[in-house]
C-alpha cells in the first residue's frame, strides 16, 4: 500500500452548502440532488431493492451465510454508503450481513465530513453513527485501513464498512486474493483465506473521467473483474466509451441506461464469466521460464522484529472443492477464545468452547483490566498495530454498552517517569499534530484528538488525585478500564455458542476437511475418548486460543510462545475513606479508578483498588507472594499519592501468566505444517531475499489467535474480527502488510532465512 502521509483535501462550499474539490474542481455529488442521483444510479440500477429482499436464496455463500458485498470507488461523503445503509434496513432480512467496502484517496477529515452530512437530514441516524467511529487524524494515522462495525436492528441484519484510504488501484489490490503475489501463485489464485469470497455490486463512483482521468482506467476494469463473480452487477453515473469497452474486454456485459437529470446516459454492467481453475503445473506452464524475479530488501523494524522475507509463505491454496465452514470449536475461553467465538458466531456460524478450567479463568480473570497500548515515536509494526488495535477496541466496548455495564470510559493517562521520557512523550505528541497542550480548563474534546500531552497540573486534574511522579503524560480518551471475566461471559452468551468448561482438548486429528477433538473431564481426571465415527465432537474448523498452552498439540509445538509471570494485587478501600481516581493510569504499572466488592449491594459498598503487575520472565511459580504485593503497592506510589492515613492492609494477590512472543506481536491466522512449509521454502537458507513462486503450507481449518501479553483486552477485539475474515474469505480489517506481521508462520521464515532451524 502507498505509505505517504494523508492530507485531508481542500475543499470549497457554495452558498447551499455543497462541498467542492479544489484539486480536482468538481463537486462530491449532484448539485441538484445528490441523494436522488445515488438512489438512482448505485441502488436502483444494481437491484439492490430486490436482491436484498431475496436474500434468503441468493447470496449465500461458502460457509452457507446469507450476506450481501458492495464495493465502492470513492467514499467522498460517504453518502453512497448511507443511503445504501438506510435501504438495508428496509430491505434485507434481520439474519443477513451488509460489508460495505470503500476506497478512497483523499479522505475527508471528521470536520469535513460532518460539515458535508448535515445536508441530508434524513440520513442523521446513519450519518452520526458513522461519525461516531470515523477516524480520527488521518494525517498522522498510519494505518490505511479501517473496520467500522454498525449494529442491525430486530427487522435488519448488520452492517460493516471497511474503509481503504488510497488510491483505487492499490486501495482494490488489498482485496485480490493475493495482494503482491509472485506470477505462479497468483494464476494459482492462493489467498490468505481457503474461503475467498467476492463482490456482488460495484457501485463505480469518483470524479468524473474528465477530471480523474488516472483512475479510469484498463488497469481498475481488469481489478473489478477479477473481485467479481458470475452474476455481479455494476453501476456507475458515466458512460464514456472507454469504460463501456474496458469493461466488456474483461467480461461485462454492458449496457446503456438513461442519466440522471441532465445527464443523457449511464453505464450498467453484469458480470458474465467464470474464473478458470489453474493448477500449480498449468501455472508453470504458462509463466515464462526464464522471467527474472526480484524483490528489495525489506524496510527495518524495531530490533526485536528481523525481517520477514516477502514472499507468498503467507497464502494458503485455494482447494478445488471448498468444504462448507459452519461448525467450529475454538480452544480457551479467556479473552482471545470468547471473542473469537463472539466474532463468528455473530456471522452465523456454530462455535462451540471448551476450556480446561472455567471462563476467564487464567490471566482474563483479574477482577480489573486496564484497555490500552503503548504510543510510540517510531513508525514501526508495533506502533501501526496499536493505533489500530486501541481505537477499534474501544468502539468495540463502547458498541455492545461494556463499559457501562462492567467498568468505564475513563480513557488512559501514560505518566512519563523522567524527564526524558516526558521529552519523548511530547515528540509524540507534536507528531500527532496536536498543537496546545491540555491546560487546566481541561480543554480536550475526545472527537479532536487521538493523544495530547497534559503538564503536570493537568495530568493530576485528569486523574483526580496528586500523582507521585512529578512530571506529566500523554492522555488518550480512548479506552478504560473492565471486568474481564464478565466481558468474556457476556461473549460467550451469544445463542450461536455452547460452552464447556472444566473440558481439556488432549490432541486433535484431521478427520475428512475438519477435525476430531480428544476430551477428558480436567477436574475428575477422567478421560473421555471420541469415538472417529462419532460426529459430536466433529468440527470443520479449530481456533486454538488457550494462550501459551497452544503449544500442547503436534500442530502448533514450533510456534514461539512465552509465559511471564505476573502478580496483581487487590486493595479493600476502608469504608472511611474514598479514592476519586477519574482515569486509568498507567507507568510501570498501572492503577484502575476504585471497583465496588460484591460483599454488599448499598450505595456504601465496599470499594478496592486494582494496581499492578509484576514482570517476572524467570519465575514460574503460581504462588501469591508477599514480596509481590509490596513491589506492587511501590509502584503505586509512584503513581499516585495515598494519603497519608491510609494503610492498605487488606491485600490480595493473584497470579496469572502473560502468553507473549518474540515481538511482543500476537499470532493470528492458520497454522504451517512446519515439516511441509521449512521444506517449501529451505532455498532461504542460502538467500533470504530469494523469489520462492509457491503458496505456504498449512493444516487445513486449523487457526490459532494467541500472544497477547498483558494488552489481551486492547488486542483480542481486532484479532478476532482478523481471524474471522480469514476463515470466512472477507477482506481484512488492517492491511496485509501487517497482516503478515502478525501471522503464525513469520517466525518460521524468519528462522529459516537465517539458518536457525534445522530442515526436515
Amino acid at each position: 500500500m502507498n505509505n505517504d502521509a494523508l492530507h485531508p483535501p481542500t475543499i470549497t462550499w457554495d452558498d447551499r452548502g455543497q462541498p467542492k474539490s479544489v484539486e480536482f474542481d468538481d463537486f462530491y455529488f449532484n448539485t441538484d440532488s445528490g441523494l436522488d442521483e445515488c438512489r438512482y444510479v448505485f441502488l436502483e440500477k444494481n437491484k439492490l431493492h430486490s436482491r436484498w429482499q431475496s436474500l434468503t436464496d441468493e447470496s449465500t455463500n461458502r460457509q452457507g451465510l446469507t450476506s450481501f458485498t458492495i464495493a465502492e470507488t470513492g467514499f467522498g461523503t460517504g453518502l453512497n454508503f448511507l443511503a445504501a445503509w438506510q435501504l438495508w434496513l428496509h430491505s434485507a432480512p434481520h439474519h443477513a450481513s451488509l460489508h460495505f467496502i470503500s476506497i478512497e484517496k483523499y479522505p475527508l477529515s471528521h470536520a469535513q465530513m460532518a460539515q458535508a452530512l448535515v445536508l441530508w437530514p434524513e440520513l442523521k441516524p446513519q450519518a452520526d453513527a458513522l461519525l461516531a467511529q470515523y477516524p480520527l487524524n488521518l494525517d498522522t494515522h498510519p494505518q490505511r485501513v479501517h473496520r467500522l462495525h454498525f449494529h442491525g436492528t430486530s427487522t435488519s441484519g448488520s452492517v460493516t464498512l471497511t474503509l481503504i484510504f488510497d488510491d483505487a488501484l492499490e486501495g482494490l489490490k488489498q482485496l485480490l486474493p493475493c495482494s503482491g503475489a509472485t506470477p505462479c501463485v497468483a494464476l494459482q489464485q492462493a489467498h490468505y483465506s481457503a474461503n475467498a469470497q467476492k463482490v456482488d455490486a460495484w457501485f463505480l463512483d469518483g470524479f468524473s473521467p474528465a477530471k480523474n482521468p488516472a483512475m479510469w482506467q484498463p488497469a481498475l476494469y481488469a481489478l473489478l473483474a477479477q473481485l467479481s463473480k458470475k452474476g455481479t452487477t455494476l453501476a456507475t453515473f458515466t458512460a464514456i466509451k472507454s469504460l463501456r469497452e474496458g469493461l466488456a474486454d474483461e467480461g461485462f456485459s454492458v449496457h446503456k441506461a438513461t442519466g440522471f437529470g441532465k445527464k443523457r446516459e449511464m453505464v450498467t454492467a453484469v458480470y458474465h464469466r467464470s474464473p478458470p481453475r489453474i493448477t500449480a503445473s498449468e501455472a508453470a506452464e504458462i509463466i515464462e521460464p526464464n522471467a527474472r524475479l526480484t524483490q528489495p530488501k525489506a524496510s527495518r523494524q524495531r530490533a526485536q522484529s528481523a525481517t520477514i522475507p516477502s514472499a507468498n509463505w503467507h497464502l494458503t491454496p485455494t482447494p478445488e472443492h471448498t468444504a462448507m465452514v459452519q461448525r467450529i470449536a475454538v480452544i480457551g475461553a479467556g479473552l482471545a477464545g470468547s471473542h473469537t467465538a463472539y466474532a463468528l458466531a455473530k456471522q452465523g456460524l456454530d462455535v462451540t468452547v471448551f476450556d480446561e478450567g472455567a471462563i476467564a479463568s487464567g490471566a482474563s480473570g483479574n477482577a480489573q483490566g486496564v484497555i490500552y497500548t503503548r504510543f510510540s515515536h517510531q513508525r514501526d509494526t508495533l506502533a501501526d498495530f496499536n493505533h489500530s488495535a486501541l481505537p477499534f477496541a474501544d468502539h468495540f466496548y463502547s458498541n455492545h454498552n461494556d463499559y457501562a455495564r462492567f467498568g468505564a470510559r475513563t480513557g488512559v493517562l501514560h505518566l512519563a517517569k523522567n524527564a526524558k521520557q516526558q521529552a519523548l512523550q511530547q515528540t509524540i505528541a507534536q507528531q500527532y499534530s496536536l498543537t496546545e497542550p491540555l491546560a487546566n480548563n481541561m480543554g480536550f474534546s475526545p472527537r479532536q484528538n487521538t493523544v495530547q500531552w497534559c503538564d503536570p497540573n493537568a495530568a493530576a486534574t485528569l486523574a483526580g488525585v496528586p500523582l507521585g511522579i512529578g512530571f506529566g503524560g500523554l492522555y488518550t480518551p480512548y479506552g478504560g478500564w473492565l471486568q474481564p471475566s464478565k466481558v468474556c461471559q457476556a461473549l460467550l452468551s451469544h445463542p450461536n455458542i455452547q460452552v464447556h468448561c472444566d473440558t481439556k482438548v488432549q490432541s486433535l486429528k484431521p478427520f475428512n476437511t475438519g477435525w476430531k477433538l480428544e476430551l477428558c473431564k480436567s477436574r475428575e481426571q477422567q478421560q473421555v475418548m471420541t469415538d472417529i465415527a462419532h460426529e459430536e465432537h466433529a468440527f470443520d474448523a479449530v481456533v486454538i486460543a488457550n494462550a501459551h498452552s497452544a503449544t500442547q498439540f503436534s500442530q502448533t509445538h514450533y510456534l514461539h510462545l512465552k509465559p511471564i509471570r505476573g502478580q496483581i494485587t487487590q486493595a479493600i478501600l476502608p469504608t472511611s475513606h474514598t479514592l476519586h481516581i477519574k482515569t486509568c493510569i498507567c507507568g510501570d504499572g498501572h492503577v484502575a479508578p476504585p471497583l465496588l466488592t460484591s460483599e454488599q449491594q448499598a450505595p456504601s459498598d465496599l470499594s478496592s483498588i486494582t494496581f499492578g503487575a509484576t514482570f517476572s520472565p524467570k519465575d514460574s511459580s503460581p504462588q501469591v507472594t508477599s514480596q509481590d504485593n509490596t513491589a506492587n503497592l511501590k509502584m503505586l506510589s509512584d503513581l499516585i499519592q495515598l494519603p497519608a492515613n491510609l494503610h492498605l492492609n487488606s491485600l490480595k494477590g493473584r497470579v496469572s501468566f502473560r502468553c507473549t512472543t518474540r515481538d511482543y506481536l500476537p499470532f493470528v491466522g492458520p497454522v504451517a505444517n512446519a515439516p511441509l512449509m521449512l521444506q517449501a521454502f529451505s532455498r532461504y537458507t542460502k538467500n533470504k531475499y530469494a523469489i520462492i513462486d509457491s503458496p505456504g503450507q498449512y493444516h487445513r481449518n486449523l487457526f490459532v489467535n494467541v500472544g497477547h501479553g498483558s494488552r489481551g483486552l486492547a488486542y483480542t477485539p481486532l484479532c478476532a474480527e482478523l481471524l474471522s475474515s480469514v476463515i470466512l474469505g472477507n477482506a481484512l480489517p488492517i492491511s496485509q502488510t501487517l497482516y503478515k506481521q502478525l501471522h503464525p508462520s513469520r517466525f518460521l521464515i524468519r528462522d529459516l532465512a537465517q539458518n536457525k532451524v534445522p530442515l526436515p
